[in-house]
């Protein structure tokens, strides 16, 4: 079963959010360019998704990161500032 956990903390000048499932990680080989634009190593999809994301989170002065580790999982994390 594939399971998801979403959290926030506030640190005082920032909102953290992750986002972690149990799947089957993100191999390595695609790790580099993950949020490059048009590339998708699945069957469906246009590879726009986390480029799209990183833009909003950018816009927002913010940043977002991955830790992926393969049959255990991927983290994101979104950190943006509270002002």
């Amino acid at each position: 079963d594939l399971t998801y956990l979403l959290r926030h903390t506030v640190d005082g000048e920032s909102i953290i959010f992750t986002v972690s499932d149990t799947g089957n990680g993100i191999p390595s080989e695609y790790q580099d360019d993950l949020f490059e634009p048009f590339i998708t190593h699945k069957q469906e999809g246009t590879g726009l998704g986390l480029p799209i994301c990183r833009r909003i989170v950018s816009a927002h002065k913010g940043t977002i990161s991955f830790k992926s580790k393969s049959g255990e999982g991927t983290t994101f994390k979104v950190v943006l500032p509270i002002s």
